[in-house]
């Protein structure tokens, strides 16, 4: 298996489903007589199975033929799904992000006051990449959000 995506643009342009199968009873597979035929709504046949061995997976086969249009459509959502989850980048800063608020929730008591000792302050300046940073406001330092 190879990590390379499946471009699906090349298939844009492909009929569009359902496909569904014909089956042909009594077909004469020794004289190539197909042996089922894929149809779609709008262009009628578009593909005919041939099988001369029919102790092989035929109908499998033939069914897969018949499934593309839903199996492209799943690989395209799940290449959606894929591309909606965070970046090993991201996920490490969600962590160091989610570390740092744990840290900075510590500091709160249990009437929603916070212990504003040095340390709060230094912890907030070093995280300055969350939107914090340290104003001097009337000579003091106060921590700050960039929504404020």
């Amino acid at each position: 298996m190879s990590n390379e995506r499946i471009d699906l643009t090349q298939f844009e342009r492909m009929i569009s489903g359902p496909w569904r199968i014909e089956w042909i009873h009594g077909a004469d597979t020794e004289n190539e007589e197909p042996s089922a035929v894929i149809q779609t709504e709008d262009y009628g046949t578009i593909a005919q199975t041939f099988y001369r061995d029919w102790d092989k997976p035929y109908e499998a086969t033939t069914k897969a033929i018949a499934a593309v249009p839903d199996l492209i459509a799943e690989l395209k959502k799940c290449y959606e799904e894929l591309d909606s989850l965070p970046t090993r980048w991201q996920m490490s800063q969600i962590h160091n992000y989610t570390k740092w608020l744990e840290t900075v929730e510590s500091y709160f008591l249990a009437d929603g006051s916070f212990n504003q000792d040095a340390d709060f302050v230094r912890k907030c300046a070093v995280n300055e990449q969350y939107g914090y940073r340290i104003e001097v406001i009337d000579g003091v330092e106060t921590v700050v959000h960039e929504s404020e």
